[in-house]
């Protein structure tokens, strides 16, 4: 298997039919997460926004808990567009994943665009 490089190499394997867990790329809230890390905020704001309007009409819904998991977290860090606390959120959300993926011991982080981004 190839190793995944970028961001978008990401979302295309785990895109793949052939991918043996939930299809990450289908779900909106990993949506806005993705164009957080890419650092297209304006666009995760956008999304963002959507999905706490559409979790405000059922907020005790199965994918209402679950999406306010992103929205509760991420919309104000980007309507304040704090981008040192979105890149924390970031590798907090990354931590996670690779924790419940139990992928300690292989996992190397490396920045996101987001955070090349704001440190250049």
């Amino acid at each position: 298997m190839q190793a995944t490089q970028t961001i978008d190499n990401f979302v295309h394997h785990v895109s793949e039919p052939e991918f043996s867990t939930r299809r990450l790329a289908d779900h909106e809230d990993t949506d806005i997460r993705l164009d957080i890390a890419r650092g297209d905020l304006d666009t995760a704001r956008m999304k963002c926004r959507a999905l706490h309007e559409r979790c405000a009409r059922d907020p005790e819904s199965y994918w209402g808990r679950i999406w306010r998991r992103t929205t509760d977290r991420a919309g104000p860090l980007l309507d304040a567009g704090d981008r040192p606390a979105l890149i924390a959120l970031l590798h907090e959300w990354e931590r996670e994943l690779i924790g419940n993926l139990g992928l300690e011991a292989i996992y190397e982080s490396t920045p996101f665009p987001l955070e090349r981004a704001a440190g250049a």
